[in-house]
This record gives structure tokens, sequence and C-alpha cells, in this order.
């Protein structure tokens, strides 16, 4: 798959994250690569053609004005679906695509579709909603952010999101955390019983114990570029997100 091939219609920009994460020290290019590096290996590991998604990019093309990747994901090993927040203008554009991804199936990302406005409702929101920890903690990482429209009101929803974000980083952290393990523990099938490939989707059985729980949200902290110095407090707030 070649890059300028599936990117060609969309404009490009690097978002620095938060100055509590540890930054990549990648510049737009080297983000670039690591993008057509993790679909190529999802397209492997899931067996789907690898123009897939260039195929899906051009679909949502006209509906979505930017696309939003975690840098930290796209640089890791980890192999489970990639997150990618979609973006609508408007309001009846972002209904337009969330009908669009219902009906696609698309195993390669775990899509999350926004118009500008939800996304701030969401992300402005004070401390509530775990849906909004979770989104205002994706805004504030380091980010690949691919455009079709106008920048000025997204840059400033998430420059809003992040500033509320540091005020109490824990917190929303782990919810990110509690959610990152529960989904990386599916690909995990060492640590199961039992799974179940009904419909070709893998299915945790088995209910994770404390030293799993453990080393799976060791290595999610590190695709979240976590700092070390920040882990061993914010893995007691995972464990109470995810309810162990």
């Amino acid at each position: 798959m070649q890059m300028d091939g599936y990117m060609k219609d969309w404009k490009l920009s690097h978002m620095e994250p938060s100055e509590i994460f540890d930054s990549l020290g990648m510049d737009l290019l080297s983000l670039l690569i690591k993008l057509d590096e993790k679909v190529g290996k999802l397209s492997r590991e899931m067996r789907q053609p690898a123009s897939r998604f260039m195929r899906w990019l051009n679909g949502i093309k006209g509906m979505a004005c930017a696309i939003i990747f975690h840098g930290g994901e796209l640089a890791s090993e980890e192999l489970g679906p990639l997150k990618a927040i979609l973006v609508a203008e408007k309001p009846a554009d972002a209904w337009v695509l969330r009908i669009a991804q219902a009906k696609s199936d698309m195993p390669l990302l775990d899509t999350e579709v926004e118009g500008i406005d939800g996304l701030q409702a969401l992300a402005y929101k004070p401390y509530g909603r775990e849906q909004g920890r979770v989104l205002r903690s994706l805004l504030a990482s380091e980010l690949l952010v691919l455009w079709a429209g106008e920048r000025g009101r997204l840059v400033a929803a998430i420059e809003g999101a992040k500033a509320i974000f540091e005020k109490r980083p824990v917190a929303d952290l782990a919810e990110l955390l509690a959610r990152d393990v529960k989904r990386m523990a599916i690909t995990d099938v060492s640590d199961f019983d039992e799974i179940d490939f009904a419909g070709g989707r893998k299915r945790c059985i088995k209910k994770l114990d404390e030293r799993d729980f453990e080393r799976i949200a060791i290595r999610a902290m590190e695709m979240r570029r976590v700092p070390e110095g920040f882990r061993t407090h914010l893995l007691k707030e995972a464990r109470k997100a995810a309810g162990k």
C-alpha cells in the first residue's frame, strides 16, 4: 500500500500532546509511515485486502471533515483495531456518517463519530461521563489528523479538551486505560481458558485476575505514552474504573 495513493485527497497535521505524556519524537512524515505500517500489519493479521483502508477513506470523504488517530497507537506493536475519531462539520453529516459506519464492516478500525459541536459538548463536560473522560484523554494525546475541511473550530475544540484534561488527568486517563485493558484482553488469547470464535471474532470468557490486569494495563500505558513515574497511581485508579 502506498501512502501517496490513499492520502492524496487529505491534508495532514501532527498535533503535539499534553506535557503529561511522553512525546514520540516523530515528525509528520514519520507518523504517516507508522499509519501505513499499522494498516498493513492489521490487514495481514485480520486477513483483509490491503486496499480496504483506501476504499474506506474514499467512502467517507465528503462526510467527515477530519479523522483523528492516536500517535501512540500508530507507533505501538499492539494489533487490535485502531481507534479513529471521525469528525463531521455539521450535525446532519454526523448522523449520515454514523449510519454509514454502522452499515460498513471495517474490522481494522474502532470508529467513533462526532460532530464538532457534539465533540465539544462531550469533551468539555466536567468530569462526570465515561465517554467524555475517554475522549479528553485521546484528544490530549499526540495526534495524526487527516483533514478534509475547515480546521479552526476543531483545533479549538481539541485545545479546549486538552486544557480540561490537564486539570484532572488521572481521573480521565483511568477510564481510557480501563477500556483499553478490556479491549486488549480480547486479543490476548493466552490469558483465557475459553475463546469464542463465532462470527470470526475472539471473545473473552475468563475474567482477568489482578496480575493479568496489571500486565495488560502496563502495555496500555506504554501505548498511550504515560510516563513511568505516573503509572503506579494511575494503575490503582484504572482498577477502580474497571470495577476491580
